[in-house]
């Protein structure tokens, strides 16, 4: 294995936005991060871990009455004395003491531990005398009494302090796992899945001696962990995880390009026995040839990456199929595939247009190039509700190969009257980035009717992908208008509150969700909420899903695909009460 020294650039991994964290911690549970917090010592760590400022720390543990603060004082005075030598303990008392204007000398450090009687006086002295944070605290915790319901308090205070400045769940998942509060962080870690805000695929598992599964449903990604790969005695609950924009964490070498996704894990060790990884790759089918070269890039520590070669001539435990590739490796903390055959690798186009055009509308496209691991275009689809202009996929997942590294692409839009073209920039491509172009054409559409667009992508002399977009007029409907006779045009307001109230079993609801092209932990987060019972899931995260779906859905469309979607889901009889009574 070659070793790459690579600098981390990830700082604090604060975000703008703190949802894509997995939200702020709720109160239940920073009241369970106390629970488990049993001294002064491992209180102060945990505000260490929170990156609060040391002071800060010293100010929630100071005595709050006045008398104890006296004797803390007293206590941090002789231990700045005795340390004193005694060539300048003359020099530095007598100036502490005209800083506090005191005139007998005999005296002095009493009168100084009478005149500190709060937490600012404190911060103060301890300045002046130049006593540390830890120095102060040590001092406390053998002159200050700290029963277990103060060390719970502070430890509140502290969290709560440490909120209001942005703390975020996943940094307290990650505080959790270092402190091996375990059910903990399986608390925190089950309330960041289902939280809505969240976007990246992340799941979680507990491994131990006799090993264990991690696994990424919706991206199909498999970590099978064989017993004896961890010591006995331990036991660790695990994150799994593809963050956004993650590529460039991994110090690719000049001429390689990722093939899978990148996947980062909580567990840091390296395994006593390998793992078995196993996910999707972006391969060209037709080009799986014995030549085919692919490397494994590994997170071994901080600054530090494992690189090695698995395809050609490496061991039978390597295997690669049409769309899967499963290896072993004993790093996980952070990991992806690449291969130096850029001409196999199927590059990705995807088309949307606003989901509402008037006919006196000119024409206008929203296309995504990306790296077929680059979730930038599923981000757009997951953003819909927060967009101020929904819009909707107009065609299929155009996909082409790169014939050479060199030399940008053109992206081309084309009518009987005009043509639009736009740059891509191949660096950014192979890096892993996505590129989002907005498309405004001259013409508009013909009143009622549709129009077709030429899209083309141009590599030099040669076109790479041509396809027609089709794109059409629609207006939105007035939803709270109800359709009492004829052909039933969208889903209204009062057909979704039917449906709400036809379908609320466990199955039955998850299985709509899916067949409306919601991913499971989407569908999670909508029906597993504080009003779900044993028995049915969220009336409104039902409800909420049913509108986030209508959202993204022509109106034109909405009836056929929620029939559709409902008949698949295994609820024929559903749909036909449903637009019977509609």
């Amino acid at each position: 294995m070659e070793i790459i020294e690579h600098s981390d650039s990830d700082g604090d991994k604060s975000v703008e936005d703190i949802d894509l964290r997995g939200g702020s911690p709720s109160m239940s549970e920073q009241c369970s991060v106390a629970l488990r917090v049993k001294s002064l010592s491992s209180a102060w760590q945990l505000g260490k871990a929170l990156r609060l400022d040391d002071y800060v720390i010293v100010g929630f543990v100071a005595p709050s009455d006045s008398a104890a603060m006296n004797r803390l004082a007293r206590q941090l005075l002789n231990k700045w004395y005795r340390r004193l030598g005694s060539q300048e303990k003359n020099v530095l008392m007598t100036k502490l003491l005209q800083d506090y204007n005191i005139q007998d000398f005999n005296e002095g450090l009493d009168e100084i531990s009478k005149i500190i009687c709060t937490t600012p006086d404190l911060l103060d002295l301890s300045q002046r005398i130049h006593l540390t944070a830890p120095e102060i605290l040590q001092v406390m915790s053998t002159s200050v009494s700290f029963p277990l319901t103060l060390i719970r308090h502070i430890v509140i205070q502290m969290l709560q302090e440490w909120v209001r400045h942005g703390g975020t769940r996943q940094r307290l998942l990650e505080i959790a796992q270092a402190f091996h509060f375990n059910d903990l962080a399986d608390k925190i870690a089950t309330a960041m899945e289902h939280h809505q805000g969240f976007k990246d695929p992340f799941s979680h598992g507990i491994i131990d001696h006799d090993g264990g599964e991690l696994k990424l449903d919706e991206l199909d990604i498999r970590v099978s962990i064989p017993a004896g790969a961890i010591p006995k005695g331990m036991r660790s609950v695990v994150t799994l995880s593809v963050p956004s924009r993650c590529p460039s964490k991994i110090p690719l070498k000049d001429g390689d390009v990722l093939i899978t996704p990148v996947i980062e894990c909580s567990f840091t060790q390296e395994l006593l026995k390998p793992a078995t990884v196993a996910l999707p790759h972006c391969i060209h089918p037709e080009q799986h040839q014995d030549d085919l070269r692919v490397s494994l890039y590994t997170k071994l520590g901080p600054g530090t990456f494992g690189y090695r070669s698995l395809l050609p001539n490496t061991s039978r435990d390597v295997h690669i199929s049409e769309d899967m590739v499963a290896f072993p490796t004993r790093h996980l903390q952070l990991w992806a595939l690449s291969s130096s055959d850029v001409h196999r690798l199927q590059f990705t186009c995807e088309v949307f247009q606003p989901l509402f055009m008037l006919p006196s509308q000119k024409s206008r496209l929203r296309i995504c190039i990306a790296h077929p691991c680059n979730r930038h275009p599923a981000d757009i689809c997951r953003r819909q509700g927060s967009l101020l202009e929904p819009i909707y996929q107009v065609a299929t997942v155009i996909k082409f190969s790169l014939e050479s590294k060199e030399e940008d692409l053109k992206l081309w839009c084309l009518s009987d009257s005009e043509k639009v073209q736009e740059t891509v920039p191949v660096r950014c491509l192979l890096n892993g980035e996505g590129n989002t172009f907005n498309f405004e054409l001259l013409s508009s559409c013909a009143e009622g009717g549709a129009k077709s667009i030429c899209l083309r992508i141009e590599k030099g002399t040669s076109t790479l992908a041509e396809q027609q977009i089709p794109t059409s007029t629609e207006v939105e409907p007035d939803y709270g208008v109800s359709y009492t006779r004829g052909r039933i045009k969208f889903a209204s307001d009062n057909m979704l509150k039917q449906l709400s109230g036809l379908v609320s079993a466990i199955n039955d609801s998850h299985h709509l969700g899916y067949q409306l092209g919601f991913s499971h932990s989407a569908v999670e987060k909508y029906l597993d909420r504080a009003d779900s019972s044993a028995s049915s899931v969220s009336s409104s995260g039902f409800r909420e899903m049913l509108l986030d779906w209508r959202r993204r859905v022509r109106p034109s469309e909405q009836v056929n695909k929620l029939r559709l979607a409902l008949e698949k889901a295994g609820l024929s009889h559903t749909a036909e009460v449903l637009f019977q009574e509609s």
